[in-house]
C-alpha cells in the first residue's frame, strides 16, 4: 500500500462536508503505521497515521491538507477519524508540533475519536462531551443533522450538557442525534451500549432548546450500573418541549 495516495476535493471542505463520497474512507486499506504520504494528480496531499495519538507528535511535510488515522491509541479503537489541516484550533482538533491544527471532518461522530475508553469504568467525560460540542458546531454551522454514534459504555462523572448559549440566557436551538451501534456488539452480543452515571441524583444528559433530537438505541444507568434510573435521572428536558426520545431508549 506504500505508495499508494488518492486524489480528494479538500480545498473547499467544511466540518461535516462529504468528500469523494463518505469523507476520504471510501478508499481507505490500513498499511501500517509507515507515515505514507503522497501529493495527488490534483495537488492534494493525504498522510495516513495509525494513531491520533501518534499524529499528534509527528510534522507532516508543507504540501499534507489531510491526515487520516485509524484509531485513537490502537488502530481499530473506533478513533477512525479524518482531519483537514486549519489555521485556527476548534472542537476534536489536535495540534502538530509544526504549530498546524488538524479539524475532525469525519460525517459520523464518536466519542473513542476523543480518546473515549467505553469500558465502563475509565472515565469518558470529557471525550463525550467534545463529541457532543463538534454535533452542536455542526448543527449551528447548518449541516445536516449530525449524528453521534455510541457502542461503549461510558462512564460519566457529569451530565452531558446537549446545549449551546447564545448570549446572556439565550440558547440556540440545536437539533441532533445520538444512537447506539448494535453491529458493534449492543443488545445482539449482550454487550452494554450506553452511559454510566457516577451520581443518581444527576441526569445523565441536559437538554434545552433541542428541536427534534434522537436519542436511541443505548441504556443508562446509574451509579451501580445495575438498576435503570428513572426519566429524570435520564435526561433532564424540563425546558425543552421539542425532546422526542425514540427507538429503544432505556
Amino acid at each position: 500500500d506504500a505508495g499508494t495516495y488518492y486524489t480528494v476535493p479538500v480545498s473547499s471542505v467544511v466540518s461535516g462536508t462529504l468528500v469523494n463520497g463518505r469523507l476520504l474512507g471510501v478508499n481507505f486499506a490500513r498499511s501500517g503505521d509507515k507515515g505514507e504520504e503522497g501529493v495527488g494528480a490534483a495537488g492534494i496531499a493525504v498522510a495516513f497515521k495509525e494513531t491520533r495519538t501518534a499524529a499528534e507528535l509527528t510534522t507532516f511535510a508543507a504540501g499534507i491538507s489531510v491526515v487520516h488515522v485509524y484509531g485513537y491509541a490502537t488502530a481499530g479503537d473506533r478513533g477512525e477519524c479524518t482531519y483537514v489541516v486549519d489555521t485556527v484550533t476548534s472542537t476534536g482538533a489536535f495540534q502538530t508540533p509544526d504549530a498546524r491544527w488538524w479539524r475532525p471532518v469525519s460525517v459520523v461522530i464518536r466519542p473513542e475519536m476523543f480518546g473515549a475508553i467505553g469500558d465502563g469504568t475509565t472515565d469518558d467525560t470529557t471525550a463525550c462531551q467534545t463529541a457532543v460540542d463538534l454535533a452542536i458546531d455542526r448543527c449551528l454551522a447548518g449541516n445536516t443533522v449530525p449524528k453521534i454514534e455510541v457502542a461503549g459504555y461510558y462512564f460519566l462523572t457529569a451530565p452531558l450538557r446537549c446545549f449551546r448559549l447564545n448570549g446572556g440566557a439565550a440558547f440556540h436551538y440545536i437539533t441532533l442525534t445520538v444512537e447506539g451501534n448494535a453491529a458493534s456488539g449492543g443488545y445482539v452480543t449482550g454487550r452494554t451500549v450506553g452511559f454510566k452515571t457516577s451520581n443518581g441524583d444527576n441526569p445523565a444528559i441536559i437538554l434545552n432548546s433541542g428541536r427534534q433530537c434522537s436519542f436511541k438505541n443505548f441504556v443508562v444507568r446509574g451509579p451501580n450500573g445495575i438498576t435503570l434510573p428513572s426519566y429524570a435521572q435520564l435526561v433532564d428536558d424540563s425546558v425543552s418541549p421539542w425532546f422526542n426520545p425514540t427507538g429503544a431508549l432505556r
